[in-house]
């Protein structure tokens, strides 16, 4: 705050000096109600003592005794004492109305006084605040200086949500051509090298907002995040030879990088569809049932946000049957995938064949590890279900061209060697073995 300034104006100087002498004529006007006037005490000073009567008489006895008179010498001496009292009162009086003048007087002067008081002060005042506004617009100035000066050295700190946004587009450009990672294509190996380096000067940018406070960033933040953690996902997908084989690869580091950004964008924005299924999709490897179970994860807490969704309900499924080989669970998965709507962003229809195909693999490995009756009536019931998908024609089909020739040695196995299965199974698969294939080269 800045220091008082003393006030040293001609007009300051000309209220003080009106002030003092205001002071001055109450100070005398005080002194003068104290000390009684020279007329007052001249009267004071002639009242005689009051004359009384002769000895021996008073005004009672006189008038008791028959009509005697006073004599002319107590006559006078009384109408004296009369005069002198009656001096008195008027003396009395005077001085009454004397304080009354000298009151009424003060006051008036004190209530100038008052006003002169008020005004000086109200100056004074007003001088001290534009004084103020002086500083105050001085110091203003030194902290914009400031501010410009912090934004030419640390341009992070100049336009913050600016920059995040800047970030953001520019990584969405650099990134678009990354394709997820539910599709069989190695995407990232056609990245041009300039812009994987674009993509990691940006992420050097990011790391520097880490320093600062980005409360109120956190969706535009969590996107970036989102975006490199596809980045690190679809590099490392790369190093796996083209397979779906997490030991593969001699990078892991880059799959937990990609981790790393996923686990932070979802901190960030937890209830993002999206997001949860890019980090289930980038870490669905089977072979290593650590990296199975953290994507399952990322599904379950997709499938409790996009409640309308069958997909991340197939993608559990999925991992309960390569990864974990469990087909119970597998099968409660798509039981529950079967009561909803939509099968996925940009996706509406329900992918009702596709659930049928896999609860029929769910199937095929029950009977694998069953015995007796249960395993007869398993194979069964798997065989029917394969018939039944076998007699309607589907998009689904198209999409399970890269996998139905490792399923039919992994599952449909079962089917084809048991005796009585076995001719009906052989039609299934080649009516669905076109369907599949015909349809891939129509399309």
């Amino acid at each position: 705050m800045p220091e008082t300034v003393e006030i040293n104006t001609p007009w300051w100087r000309a209220f003080k000096f009106l002030a003092l002498l205001l002071g001055t004529v109450i100070a005398g006007l005080i002194v003068a109600m104290w000390v009684p006037s020279s007329t007052v005490k001249a009267v004071s000073g002639q009242i005689v003592p009051t004359v009384h009567l002769p000895e021996g008489k008073s005004a009672t006895s006189a008038s008791d005794e028959k009509g005697a008179q006073y004599s002319a010498d107590e006559i006078f001496k009384l109408a004296q004492e009369v005069e002198t009292q009656s001096a008195t009162f008027s003396a009395e009086k005077d001085e009454l109305d004397y304080l009354t003048r000298i009151v009424v007087l003060m006051m008036t002067v004190a209530g100038i006084y008052t006003i002169v008081i008020g005004v000086v002060s109200s100056k004074a005042l007003e001088s001290q605040r534009k004084e103020f506004e002086r500083a105050s617009k001085g110091s203003l100035g030194n902290l914009e200086r400031l501010r410009d000066e912090l934004e030419l050295d640390f341009p992070m700190l100049g336009r913050i949500q600016k920059n995040f946004k800047s970030i953001l587009a520019n990584l969405r450009n650099e990134c678009d051509s990354l394709a997820p990672r539910d599709a069989p294509d190695d995407s990232f190996s056609s990245l041009e090298p300039a812009r994987i380096q674009r993509i990691l000067f940006y992420e050097g940018a990011v790391t520097t907002a880490l320093l600062l406070n980005t409360k109120g960033y956190e969706k535009e933040l969590s996107e970036i995040y989102q975006l490199l953690g596809v980045f690190y996902g679809s590099n490392f997908y790369s190093t796996t030879k083209g397979g779906d084989k997490f030991k593969n690869s001699e990078h892991p580091e880059l799959f937990y990088r990609a981790q790393f950004y996923f686990d932070r964008a979802s901190d960030l924005d937890p209830d993002n569809y999206t997001l949860l299924m890019r980090a289930g999709n980038f870490s669905q490897y089977y072979d290593y049932k650590t990296i199975a179970g953290l994507s399952r994860g990322y599904f379950e807490k997709a499938s409790d946000v996009g409640t309308q969704f069958q997909k991340p309900l197939v993608s559990i499924a999925l991992i309960e049957l390569e990864a974990f080989k469990n087909p119970l669970s597998a099968m409660d998965a798509l039981k529950r995938a079967r009561s909803r709507k939509h099968y996925d962003e940009g996706r509406e229809s329900p992918r009702l064949g596709y659930l049928a195909y896999l609860e029929c693999c769910a199937l095929c490995l029950c009977a694998q590890s069953a015995n007796g009756p249960e395993r007869q009536s398993t194979l069964r019931s798997a065989a029917e279900k394969l018939a039944d998908i076998a007699k309607t024609p589907s998009k689904d089909w198209i999409a399970i061209g890269g996998y139905f020739v490792e399923d039919k040695m992994k599952y449909f196995a079962i089917l084809e060697n048991e005796p009585q299965l076995a001719q009906g199974v052989a039609e299934s698969i080649r009516t669905l073995e076109s369907f599949v294939f015909d349809g891939i080269k129509s399309s």
